[in-house]
């Protein structure tokens, strides 16, 4: 059986702990469907855009160091007011960053294990015409 090279997973400990013994030299990818929704959780609804924003900034980040410093001002930001969210974007950090150490293309297919994700990804992608 070949290696897998990029493998997204939702964060479950055991999942990760199983891939991690089974596959060590894949790329384990953090599901970005799975993260924003656990982070949509943890914050309020009237602050949920502006969160959503900047998370989003910091997963678009063009380097490894400007994702990280990205992570440290929304941290410095609303650790005190979302201590919770602080700690859910703090958890699997590494792992949600991983989708940037393969080809600009295949990105924003490996970023999510949801398959309903996927779908609506394709889907926008193929429907999305130039204007007549």
């Amino acid at each position: 059986m070949q290696v897998p090279v990029p493998i997204p997973t939702d964060g479950a400990p055991g999942l990760t702990k199983a891939i991690e013994a089974r596959w060590p030299h894949s790329l384990r990818i953090r599901c970005w469907f799975h993260k924003m929704r656990n982070l949509q959780q943890k914050v309020p609804a009237s602050a949920w855009p502006e969160f959503k924003k900047l998370v989003v900034d910091r997963r678009d980040a063009p380097s490894g160091e400007a994702a990280q410093a990205r992570r440290q001002a929304i941290i410095d930001q609303y650790q005190r007011d979302f201590p919770e969210a602080c700690r859910c974007l703090l958890a699997d950090a590494e792992a949600s960053l991983n989708h940037r150490h393969l080809a600009q293309r295949p990105q924003p297919y490996v970023r999510t294990s949801h398959l309903a994700e996927r779908a609506f990804v394709e889907e926008r992608r193929r429907t999305k015409g130039s204007p007549h």
